[in-house]
């Protein structure tokens, strides 16, 4: 249920550009003191190529694996209902223990190598959500 809300308050910011999410988790273990508040990475953007996207989203589950992140959807829309038809769009949302091990992941040469593959797939844009995610409809 709390994955549905994410990705249903993740599509309502890509196509209304606002959002207030509120999703926290808590009893992270492994890590220092310091990641106590989860933070999600969320890209977002405009299809390029479905094989390159799914070349991306494979490797990418790899990745962030090393930084005990998990991929919570990798999904494109079953149906546009307004918008473009020439690109659809992605969404991709995963949860990280802490803001530092997101970014330590995104300065990661593992993200750096995938880097290719990300801009062959979409036209994305990646953002951090610290503490997670308030959704206000």
């Amino acid at each position: 249920m709390m994955t549905r809300a994410v990705l249903l308050a993740a599509i309502f910011t890509s196509l209304t550009g606002c959002v207030s999410i509120n999703v926290t988790e808590t009893g992270q273990s492994g890590y220092s003191n310091s990641c106590k508040r989860t933070a999600y990475l969320v890209q977002t953007g405009s299809l390029r190529s479905d094989d390159a996207l799914a070349s991306y989203r494979m490797a990418y589950a790899e990745q962030v694996e090393d930084f005990d992140g998990q991929v919570l959807t990798q999904q494109s829309p079953s149906a546009v209902l307004h918008g473009g038809q020439s690109g659809a769009d992605v969404v991709m949302l995963t949860r990280f223990p802490c803001e530092s091990r997101a970014k330590a992941f995104w300065r990661s040469q593992g993200n750096a190598e995938l880097s290719v593959l990300r801009e062959q797939a979409g036209d994305l844009t990646v953002a951090i959500y610290e503490r997670g995610l308030h959704v206000n409809f």
